[in-house]
């Protein structure tokens, strides 16, 4: 996510950052300063600088440490600048005003597990039996792509998954590795090897083993969790409750309908049969298989990406 700014408005974005700067810097002038210039640098799409500190915090879980007082200083300044400015600035501060906010929302999530079944952020759910490589979901500053590979000739799983992470493309891989490496992780197609630690992504997301699992942690705060199994992945992503609409894929846009998940793009959409316990008869069975037959055709086929929008690494030849 980067913005072309003209020189005279990022000096007139710099100079009006300032207080914030001096602000953060005042609260902690090691952890503050840090995170105001990185703040600056998110909103612009650079890489984020250094830590002179032993916590490994992505700003939006040091955002959440501040202190009431001066996180309140901060959206003061925000709300001022935003509205006596326009164009490519404004852009900025409200890129801003977003890092800032999230603190204050809550996290929902979905899931593709299995031989893959879907929850949605809204909680409804299906089976997605199909292969080939999906957007799990996907908003302005994030993207989840999940790998489906047939496993016999009656389902599919999980074999990889891939992100666009604040601008860094990640990719875990349980199977389908594009190279001879034994690492699971690839970052922008290159194996990393975390060794026990926690790995900091170039634009401020990270990524750490817990047990079994991989958590990759945007700037931003969202969150995926790949539960690593022999040969296939579960994949969790959690985002805020207060970004509805801003989200998009086979997850759904998060609005707290679940009405309207698993909608292709173009906005068409059919409604599961209701089955009532006890009360299966031939219309609801049909009803049913041309649901899942949607889900894995044209539904499938709308989510399914393409060598051009495609996050995953391949072998060469």
């Amino acid at each position: 996510m980067t913005f072309s700014t003209p020189f005279s408005a990022q000096k007139n974005f710099d100079v009006a950052y300032e207080p914030i700067q001096k602000e953060l810097t005042d609260w902690d002038p090691v952890r503050g300063h840090w995170l105001g210039k990185n703040l600056s640098n998110m909103t612009s799409g650079k890489a984020i600088t250094d830590r002179a500190f032993p916590e490994d915090f992505t700003p939006y879980e040091m955002i959440k440490s501040l202190p009431s007082e001066t996180y309140d200083n901060v959206l003061r300044i925000i709300s001022n600048e935003r509205e006596s400015l326009s164009g490519n600035d404004l852009d900025r501060w409200d890129n801003l005003s977003n890092y800032m906010s999230n603190v204050s929302c809550s996290y929902i999530n979905g899931r593709s597990y299995g031989d893959p079944h879907l929850i949605s952020f809204d909680k409804k759910r299906s089976s997605f039996q199909t292969v080939g490589e999906f957007v799990l979901t996907k908003s302005e500053h994030m993207e989840v792509q999940t790998r489906q590979k047939a496993s016999g000739t009656s389902f599919s799983l999980n074999t990889g998954v891939a992100m666009n992470v604040f601008g860094d493309r990640l990719c875990i891989y349980a199977d389908d590795k594009p190279d001879q490496d034994r690492s699971p992780l690839r970052l922008e197609g290159e194996p990393i090897h975390l060794q026990g630690r926690t790995y900091f992504l170039p634009h401020g997301g990270n990524v750490r083993l817990a047990g079994r699992n991989y958590i990759v942690t945007w700037p931003t705060g969202e969150t995926v969790t790949v539960g690593m199994r022999k040969r296939f992945i579960n994949v969790t992503v959690h985002v805020f409750n207060c970004n509805q609409y801003q989200y998009s894929g086979l997850l759904g846009n998060a609005d707290g309908n679940l009405f309207n998940d698993f909608q292709a793009q173009s906005g068409s959409m059919r409604r599961p049969a209701t089955f009532f316990s006890g009360n299966m008869n031939n219309s609801n069975s049909f009803a049913q298989k041309e649901y899942l037959a949607y889900l894995s055709q044209s539904f499938a086929d709308d989510w399914r990406v393409n060598d051009e929008t495609t996050l995953s690494d391949y072998p060469i030849g």
